[in-house]
């Protein structure tokens, strides 16, 4: 997706997002926080292709809990991993219901 749109370049505007969690909230888990990048246009295809015309979607970027780094190092957050998750979709959806979202496509 970043490759194939101007994603990254919204994400890089967002500084307080990664200031956040790398200087105040220091859990694994991450936080609620998100970046919402209206109308990004999109202008390859999943080939790489650039696409004749290009099209503006919406974007929602939103830190899904490390469970990799917190099996390591932080053992104590491994139950609150499912409550995490089901916060973060709920603020997810609850932000793209907001902002009238037609259809949804969820990333890794």
């Amino acid at each position: 997706m970043a490759r194939s749109s101007a994603l990254y370049p919204s994400l890089q505007q967002c500084s307080d997002f990664y200031d956040y969690h790398r200087n105040k909230d220091h859990s694994l888990l991450y936080s609620n926080h998100v970046i919402y990048s209206p109308k990004c246009p999109v202008f390859r295809d999943d080939s790489g292709e650039l696409l004749e015309q290009l099209y503006l979607v919406d974007f929602i970027t939103s830190a899904a809990p490390n469970r990799g780094a917190i099996l390591t190092n932080e053992k104590h957050s491994l139950t609150k991993i499912g409550t995490a998750l089901d916060n973060r979709t709920e603020f997810v959806l609850r932000i793209a219901a907001e902002q009238r979202c037609e259809a949804l496509v969820l990333g890794a």
